[in-house]
């Protein structure tokens, strides 16, 4: 039988929203990568593409999978025409769409679920990549610089629609909820308005997260997860909720995996879905967020974890909430090198880590019983 890790992280300091339980669901079977491409279909996801570059060789992938989340398990499917990374994805209610990236032009695919294939469709009007796009009401919308393109799936034609009123930077974050798109690139945040070719300004984006992060849009409200923060490798675990309905943006917990960049996420039956990217080490964990998550639903153990302050200077305490308060536990801590550089074993339900020789950035850690992983989640120290 399969585990799980629910993983509800409580809030330590003022101004931080209620918890949302991370359940960590079966990792993306193929290689860990980041650039990935992926959204979704009726009640799938899909995910694939993207690279792996840095000291070692550029690997290039095709590969494309199908995930359902009534079984949590991956079905590979049909390779994507050539391997591609930065591609544009976007998905109506019956098919996808990918074009564009380091690969390719102008040239766009077309994926058919129903029949696993892929079929070329009309070339877009420029050569779009790392920037963004959404669908509205069937129709794929896609940024080259401030230019705005439309994609009508039943006409297969391309249609110039209004500028954007910024140039946005590479790997802004776009997503759509109700009848309008969204582009979130550094500080700034617009919602585009298809039915009157209108873009309008919204509430500045509040996090550190500059671009790179990946969103999913759940009950009404949109997420936005991750991403880098000035710096590539400023990684952030920042997660921030934007309410539509009152243009507010409220903070919500961290999220509790490894901090990434480059990562793909969506929505399937209103439950949001976050994956793969890259915090220097490429990853290929995938990841669920549903509030409505009950102790009974899943198999594997609720773990309730509270980390204080968090950022610290000297020391981090933490206060978990467990089935059997006698278990022993041990908290590894590593660096973004994957590296373990502290370990602490305690029984009961808190412990301390201590700074010591730490030095000053973020940490992941993962909290185990016995031998099995029941949290994970990221610490600061100054």
């Amino acid at each position: 039988m399969k585990k799980l890790v629910i993983i509800a992280v409580l809030a330590a300091s003022a101004g931080v929203a209620n918890a949302q339980a991370w359940i960590q669901r079966t990792s993306f079977p193929g290689d860990g990568r980041h650039r990935a491409s992926g959204f979704a279909i009726g009640n799938r996801g899909y995910l694939g593409l993207g690279h792996v570059n840095g000291n070692s060789a550029n690997i290039n992938y095709k590969d494309w999978w199908e995930y359902d989340p009534a079984s949590d398990s991956w079905t590979q499917k049909a390779d994507y025409p050539t391997v591609n990374y930065g591609a544009i994805a976007f998905a109506t209610s019956t098919r996808g769409y990918i074009g564009g990236g380091a690969f390719l032009n102008s040239e766009f695919y077309e994926f058919n679920p129903q029949t696993n294939t892929w079929t070329a469709i009309q070339n877009c009007p420029v050569t779009p990549g790392d920037q963004g796009s959404f669908a509205v009401n069937n129709k794929g919308y896609v940024l080259f610089g401030s230019s705005l393109y439309e994609y009508n799936p039943a006409a297969n034609s391309w249609t110039t629609k209004q500028t954007a009123p910024i140039t946005p930077g590479t790997w802004a974050v776009c997503f759509s909820e109700g009848a309008s798109g969204y582009l979130k690139s550094a500080s700034s945040f617009y919602e585009y308005k298809p039915l009157y070719d209108l873009w309008v300004p919204r509430a500045a984006f509040p996090g550190v997260n500059t671009n790179g992060g990946a969103a999913f849009v759940r009950g009404g409200r949109a997420y936005i997860i991750s991403g880098f923060s000035g710096a590539l490798s400023n990684v952030t675990s920042e997660v921030w909720e934007f309410n539509p309905g009152n243009n507010s943006w409220t903070r919500m917990n961290d999220f509790p995996g490894t901090s990434r960049r480059f990562s793909v996420g969506f929505t399937i039956n209103d439950r949001g879905y976050f994956g793969t990217g890259t915090n220097g080490i490429n990853l290929n964990d995938f990841w669920e967020m549903n509030d409505n998550v009950g102790v009974g639903e899943f198999t594997g153990q609720r773990v309730l974890v509270q980390s204080y302050p968090n950022p610290a200077t000297e020391v981090v305490h933490f206060v978990l909430t467990v089935a059997d308060p006698n278990a022993t536990h041990t908290l590894h801590v590593l660096d973004l090198n994957g590296r373990t550089v502290a370990e602490v074993e305690f029984s009961g339900t808190s412990c301390d880590l201590m700074r010591n020789d730490l030095a000053s950035g973020q940490y992941a850690y993962r909290i185990l019983e016995n031998k099995d992983v029941v949290a994970t989640g990221n610490v600061i120290f100054q």
